[in-house]
This record gives C-alpha cells, sequence and structure tokens, in this order.
C-alpha cells in the first residue's frame, strides 16, 4: 500500500478610540460562574474564576473575579471613553492561550513549520473595561484581524496586578478555561490540524475535508498532498485546491482527463496537505489523516485498524491491520509514522508477524 494515506492517525490594530466605541457597545453580561477548570478562591486579593466568548461586539471576551474590580493603578484611560483603557503595558497582563506548545525549541520535521501548533504569546487586547452589568468582570476587546479566531483558544490568563478591588489590592495571577473554545482535546489528536469529516460531490468531482482548525488561505496549496482511494487501492490525488474556514476543497479531474471520479472513493486523506492560521500561533502542519467513506467498503489493501504499545519498549507499538502483511522485498519505505500530540514525526522501522507490523515510534 502506498505510504501517502497509509494509515488515518491514532492520534494594525485598531485605534484607541475605535476600541472604546466597540467596548462601550457591549450589552449586559449575565453575572459569571466558574467555568470548568477554573481556581477557586484562596486569598483576600481578587482571584480568577471563569472567562467566556462574548457574543457581541464581534471579537470579544470577558475575565471574570471573585470581587467587585477595578481597572489597575496607572491604566490610561481615554477621555470619553467610558471607563475603558487601551494602554499596552496594562492590557499586557492578559493572554489568550491555546492548546499549543510554547515557541522555544521547537522545529519542523520536514520544513520550516511543526506539525503542533505554537503559541508565540503575542496575542493581547486592543481595550479593556469593567463590565457596567458584572463589576466582577473585565470585558476585553481583541484585534479585528481576519485570522482572530477566539474560539481557537482555550484558557484566558491574568498576570498580577491585571485588576484591582475596590480597596486597591492587586488581584492575583490565574486562569480559567475559555468557555466558548472549539477546541476538543482527545486522544488521537495533534494540537495543528486534524481531518475530521468530509463531503463528496460527484457532480462536480470535488472533495471537501473539514479540520478541526481553521486552515491558512493565503498560503498556495498542494493539491496533490489531498486524495482518495478506490476500492482496489488506487490512490487518485487532486489537481486544484482552495480553503475557507477550516475546510479545503479539493478539484479532482475527471476521467476523460485521466483522473478518476470521486463517487468511487472508498477512503478519503491528506498527507500534511493545510497549516493554520490563528492570530497569536505559528501556522502548522496538518498530520497524516484517512477516513473511510461511509457506506462503502474499503479498499481491498491492508488497512490500519490499531496500534498498541508493547510493555517495557518505550515507543514501540504493535501496529495491526485488518489483513495479513509481509515486509516489502527490497527495503522498507516511510510506511509506518508516529506522530506526538504537539510533534515532530518520527518513522519506525518494523518487523511483520501475520497482521501485526511492530517498530519503534
Amino acid at each position: 500500500m502506498s505510504p501517502l494515506f497509509a494509515r488515518r492517525k491514532m492520534r494594525g490594530l485598531l485605534s484607541a478610540a475605535v476600541a472604546s466605541a466597540a467596548l462601550l457597545a457591549l450589552p449586559a453580561i449575565a453575572g459569571a460562574a466558574p467555568a470548568g477548570g477554573a481556581a477557586q478562591a484562596v486569598t483576600g486579593d481578587p482571584d480568577v474564576v471563569s472567562s467566556a466568548i462574548t457574543s457581541n461586539p464581534l471579537l470579544t471576551s470577558n475575565i471574570c473575579y471573585d470581587t467587585e474590580i477595578q481597572a489597575p493603578s496607572g491604566a490610561v484611560m481615554p477621555v470619553g471613553g467610558g471607563g475603558t483603557w487601551t494602554d499596552a503595558a496594562s492590557l499586557s497582563r492578559f493572554h489568550l492561550r491555546g492548546y499549543a506548545s510554547p515557541a522555544a525549541g521547537l522545529a519542523g520535521a520536514f520544513t520550516a513549520f511543526p506539525f503542533g501548533d505554537v503559541d508565540l504569546n503575542a496575542n493581547n487586547p486592543i481595550a479593556a473595561k469593567i463590565d457596567l452589568n458584572n463589576d466582577h468582570c473585565v470585558l476585553l476587546q481583541w484585534p479585528l484581524t481576519a485570522t482572530q479566531h477566539l474560539d481557537d483558544w482555550t484558557i484566558t490568563e491574568a498576570d498580577s496586578g491585571a485588576v484591582q478591588d475596590r480597596s486597591f489590592r492587586n488581584s492575583n495571577p490565574g486562569s480559567a478555561a475559555l468557555d466558548g473554545s472549539a477546541i476538543v482535546q482527545r486522544a488521537g489528536l495533534i494540537t495543528g490540524l486534524n481531518l475530521v469529516n468530509y463531503s463528496i460531490d460527484p457532480n462536480t468531482n470535488r472533495i471537501t475535508y473539514v479540520f478541526d482548525r481553521y486552515v491558512n488561505p493565503v498560503v498556495a496549496l498542494s493539491a496533490g498532498l489531498f486524495g482518495f482511494y478506490t476500492q482496489d487501492g488506487t490512490l487518485v490525488t487532486g489537481a486544484a485546491a482552495a480553503a475557507a474556514g477550516r475546510t479545503v476543497t479539493v478539484q479532482f479531474l475527471d476521467p476523460s482527463a485521466g483522473g478518476a471520479s470521486v463517487a468511487d472513493a472508498v477512503k478519503v486523506g491528506d498527507l500534511f496537505g493545510a497549516l493554520s492560521l490563528v492570530t497569536g500561533k505559528l501556522g502548522s502542519l496538518a498530520g497524516i489523516d484517512t477516513i473511510n467513506v461511509a457506506g462503502t467498503p474499503g479498499t481491498d489493501r491492508p488497512n490500519i485498524d490499531k496500534a498498541t504499545p508493547v510493555g517495557g519498549l518505550g515507543g514501540t507499538y504493535v501496529v495491526h491491520y485488518d489483513k495479513a502483511v509481509a515486509l516489502p522485498i527490497i527495503g522498507l519505505p516511510l510506511s509506518i509514522f508516529g506522530v506526538t500530540e504537539n510533534p515532530p514525526g518520527r518513522t519506525g522501522c518494523a518487523a511483520p508477524a501475520g497482521h501485526r507490523h511492530r517498530g519503534p515510534s
């Protein structure tokens, strides 16, 4: 079986006036309850209890404390700003953080881009104000950029002194899970792009690949890194591709032009075919993903159906196929590929045993 798709991974800123106006337009926010994962109050100073994405105005969120709060000492409030503060020094104390690695020490396995998202810790709000309808919460306006996707983050952090209580005591450093995040952490995923769904359109001979993260629409996509398998194991790759939101739509050549009909697809997949793009993160590559097409028999070739760690042998797995397998007659191509959660990828050597393939990852 071709190594391509051979396995499914088990795995500028607004002005102060505009920012102030945006926050002034905020509607009332309901009283905040502690979010999942938020630390409960343990001191007499303000402690973070929750955070959430708000629906209006665009690209705003809040972070809430266990007591009444006010702007920090030294915050710069423009005249007529309605209590909004806009100075970079004060706003730098708030951070969106995500399901990603820190910037230090990461390098891509095959390119300048890693497979896992990298949090650059460079996404700070452009304005903040105390919610007029809930004096325990700060409303945060984030930069209005095309790649500012708040739901691609998972946590709001606040440094010490981000706000003060009514006795002018600085708030404690803290963080809370970001309610409204679209990120779902579960086994088998990398922190970059994961293929989670597909849509086949035989009329246009296109397949739309759906990812769980935002796809970079600027970088030219390599359509040849997206494809599908027919039942006999034939791999058909794309001719053109375009990204929008979390999707990539790929055009395939018609059979008359040397291609094949997507109606014959039994498995769809991509091989590092897309790159993520979110403000505040270093773009990361998708991994190796395939999805069996519902209602089809699958390919006639061996397909991985599970991988089991070998006890006492760190990094060694038994990879199980749905059919008996054997090593290639000459050499061992890149046919076993392990990807960690926030990885570089790793290849492994292997020894077959019936339906099993053993090797380090």
